[in-house]
C-alpha cells in the first residue's frame, strides 16, 4: 500500500480539446483539487481547468494538489502527460523516511527526479559529491563533471497552459 502524502502538479503548454478532457478525467480519478476555484469536487471538467488557468496569477498554468496522493505523485496523469509530450512539474513533500521530490518533464528534454529538503530545496547526495571530487582529484575531469552535471537540471520554465482550437 502506498504512503499517502501531499503532492502538487503544475501543467503547462498547449493541449488539444481531447487532451484537456483526458487531463480533467485523470485529475478527478487521482484526487486532484484545483486551487482557488469553486467547482464540483466530485468531477473536474475541462471548463473548470480553463477557469482555473484564467485566474492563475502570475503564471497561467494548471495547478492541482492532493493531500493524500500516493507518495505525493499522480502516476496515471504523469504517464499520460509524458506519453503525450505535455510539460509538467510535480512536487511531493517529504514524509517520515521519504525524501521530498521535484519531478520535471519537458518534451524533447525528458524527465528529471530531484530529491528535496523539507523546504523544497534541491539536494545532491554527499556520496555523489564525494565520488565527483575523487574523480576530479584523480584527473578524470570529464567523468567528475558529468556526475555533477547529472544533478544540475536546467529545465525551461513551464509555458502558459493553452487549449488549441482544433482537435486531432
Amino acid at each position: 500500500m502506498a504512503i499517502r502524502i501531499f503532492g502538487e502538479i503544475c501543467i503547462g503548454g498547449r493541449v488539444t480539446e481531447s487532451q484537456l478532457a483526458e487531463i480533467a478525467d485523470l485529475l478527478t480519478k487521482e484526487g486532484g483539487i484545483l486551487s482557488d476555484l469553486e467547482y464540483d469536487y466530485e468531477k473536474i471538467t475541462p471548463a473548470d481547468i480553463i477557469k482555473a488557468v484564467e485566474i492563475a496569477v502570475p503564471y497561467k498554468l494548471v495547478y492541482a494538489s492532493n493531500t493524500h496522493a500516493p507518495y505525493g505523485a499522480f502516476p496515471e496523469l504523469e504517464k499520460y502527460l509524458e506519453d503525450n509530450n505535455i510539460a509538467y512539474d510535480r512536487l511531493s513533500e517529504p514524509y517520515d523516511s521519504f525524501d521530498g521530490m521535484i519531478v520535471r518533464y519537458r518534451p524533447g528534454i525528458g524527465k528529471a527526479t530531484i530529491p528535496t529538503t523539507a523546504t523544497g530545496d534541491e539536494v545532491v547526495p554527499m556520496s555523489s559529491v564525494n565520488k565527483a571530487l575523487e574523480l576530479l582529484i584523480n584527473g578524470k575531469t570529464e567523468d567528475g563533471i558529468k556526475l555533477l552535471e547529472d544533478y544540475v537540471v536546467n529545465y525551461p520554465e513551464l509555458e502558459s497552459f493553452m487549449m488549441m482550437i482544433f482537435d486531432e
